[in-house]
């Protein structure tokens, strides 16, 4: 570094540091720090940003808060070291790739703010809710610089409980308005901090867009759906990797116990972990005294119990429940039109996700110790029969045994739609899925179909699919060193590389940098989410006119690739009628 641009690094600094103390920040051990109400923060320097990591939103949680309501953390009288992300919350390492956590005391949140930021600024604030499956994931596998530097915000990532300890309900607690939601009052605890507190990092606790991908989406969806408890606490929302109005189950039908049920797939979530543990007493099922006993088993068995339950019931052993009051986290009572539209938060929606998003999924399948593909390049007819069984034979609204139930006659008219008169292979098989398919919520028309409905009840949707062909899916979504053998591309969770610098699912944070031309298309795709974090409106002058979401206009879906980025049809591309067709539930005209 020569004299010159010594002076010049010298001078910026200065003005970050002036900038910083002029915003009521504090140093110590030339360490940027904040003055909260609860206590001082001591943040660090990184990446042309200030981040505070580790920040508790709740008191400590230990072994006996099992399966309770967090309650606001107090204040503290040290000064609070937030130069690391807290741990993630206890799960299991899962695909080979990411960590497991045994930290209960796990509800942090971290804050990223631009390090150049002037002192009367007050900045929009983006709150980001991991994904993992709602049994996984964590704020520790996000850096946050990128998103809060160049798009001149603050950026908050938040850890909430997954698994049985965040999403199992328990008929002992039936009368409990979080029953089975314990992950999203997290959530909610979380941004009510942020509402009381982020004003003093810099941030507009007025202009808070909620965002999430996969499992984070889900969560995002849900509080839009619950607009009484939720409103205030966010003003725009962002939601990726999910069909927004998957039908989650009631609280009631997943406490309900029946002693002459013994073939474990229909069992309740709660009675197979009571079983796993050795906690379950038929003579008083679902007993308070249960909960307790559970609550004294060691972490690992929890976890290893959860495993359990999870080959049991692949498809959300844990996960979010609706009609649980008119006070309870989602009192959504059911899926109608006019319901929805009653309970719905109004707010501007950025909504999309990934052209192949299910790729992701049978590249699983073929490298999975089931070896559901044998061959990816090679899948006949019967082997596909077979394996539509899997994915839409789960479907919760069709159920096995009923005359509803998806078929063969079913089965045969996916085969002629898509692959007539031959074989398949793994990505086409994979693109097919990320079209529709009807459990678990994640797939392109169900995301279209909802935000068809959004724009009905008078909310403002931007739609937006991510179609890069080139991305990073190898040592990030997929272990290191495996490979199905397979074109991927834009499958699920593969934008996130494109907002959070680096991500590989584990908190070393170490994926190789994106390719020149897709680094080119995450700056653009940073600018045009910052800028719907600042207006509520994404369009920005280097992309053609980004029009509001309407049934009556598919073709204003924006989509994202490194070899362009243009509005186009994504009913059309999905084969959405079609589908509508084949499972008229998709096309929700009740």
């Amino acid at each position: 570094m020569n004299e010159e641009s010594d002076s010049k690094m010298i001078k910026l600094l200065c003005l970050m540091v002036g900038a910083c103390l002029m915003a009521g920040c504090h140093f110590s051990s030339a360490r940027p720090s904040v003055a909260t109400s609860l206590g001082v923060v001591e943040g660090v320097f990184r990446n042309g940003a200030i981040e505070y990591r580790g920040i508790p939103y709740s008191q400590p949680l230990s072994a006996k808060d099992r399966w309770t309501s967090a309650t606001p953390v107090q204040a503290w009288s040290d000064r609070l070291d937030g130069a690391a992300f807290g741990g993630a919350c206890p799960q299991t390492a899962r695909f080979d790739l990411t960590e497991e956590s045994l930290e209960e005391n796990c509800l942090t949140l971290n804050v990223s703010s631009p390090a150049n930021a002037s002192s009367n600024e007050r900045l929009p604030v983006l709150v980001w809710l991991p994904g993992g499956g709602f049994v996984g994931g964590g704020s520790n596998l996000y850096r946050l610089d990128k998103l809060s530097r160049e798009g001149r915000m603050l950026v908050v990532s938040v850890n909430y409980r997954v698994g049985a300890l965040g999403f199992m309900s328990h008929p002992s607690q039936k009368d409990q308005p979080w029953n089975g939601n314990i992950g999203l009052e997290d959530q909610r605890l979380a941004l009510k901090w942020v509402q009381q507190h982020i004003a003093k990092f810099g941030g507009d606790p007025q202009r808070v867009t909620l965002a999430g991908e996969s499992a984070g989406a889900a969560s995002v969806c849900l509080h839009l759906l619950s607009g009484k408890q939720t409103s205030g606490l966010f003003r725009q929302a962002m939601a990726a990797s999910y069909g927004c109005l998957y039908q989650w189950p009631t609280v009631a039908k997943t406490i309900v116990y029946d002693a002459a049920t013994t073939v474990d797939f229909f069992k309740p979530s709660w009675q197979l972990m009571a079983e796993k543990t050795g906690c379950f007493d038929p003579s008083q099922p679902g007993s308070s005294a249960e909960l307790n006993c559970m609550r004294a088993k060691p972490l690992k068995q929890i976890l290893q119990a959860q495993e359990a339950v999870a080959a049991i019931k692949p498809v959300f052993p844990f996960g979010p429940k609706i009609d649980n009051g008119p006070n309870g986290t989602v009192p959504l009572p059911g899926y109608s039109n006019a319901l929805l539209a009653e309970h719905f938060n109004r707010v501007p929606l950025l909504y999309g996700g990934t052209q192949e998003e299910l790729r992701l999924y049978v590249a699983y399948d073929v490298l999975g110790p089931h070896k559901l593909i044998k061959d990816p390049g090679r899948i006949t007819p019967q082997e596909l029969k077979a394996y539509f069984g899997i994915y839409y034979g789960l479907d919760p609204q069709r159920p096995l045994g009923s005359p509803q139930a998806w078929g063969d006659a079913d089965y045969q008219k996916i085969i002629d739609e898509y692959f007539p008169g031959r074989d398949a292979t793994a990505d086409e098989v994979g693109s097919l899925f990320s079209d529709y398919i009807p459990i678990a919520g994640l797939n392109n028309c169900a995301a279209l179909a909802a935000g068809s409905k959004f724009s009905q009840w008078s909310a403002t949707v931007y739609q937006w699919e991510f179609a890069d062909p080139d991305a990073r899916v190898l040592g990030v979504g997929i272990a290191p060193g495996k490979d199905p053998g397979m074109a991927l591309g834009a499958v699920h969770s593969s934008e996130l590389n494109y907002l959070f610098p680096n991500l590989s699912n584990t908190s070393s944070i170490n994926a190789q940098d994106l390719p020149p031309k897709s680094q080119l298309l995450a700056n653009t795709l940073v600018r045009a989410v910052s800028e719907f974090v600042r207006t509520g409106n994404p369009n920005i002058p280097d992309i053609p006119l980004w029009s509001a979401y309407r049934s009556d206009a598919p073709e204003r879906v924006m989509r994202f690739s490194s070899d362009g980025i243009a509005s186009y049809n994504a009913r059309a591309h999905h084969r959405c009628a079609f589908w509508e067709k084949l499972d008229p539930k998709l096309k929700m005209e009740n």
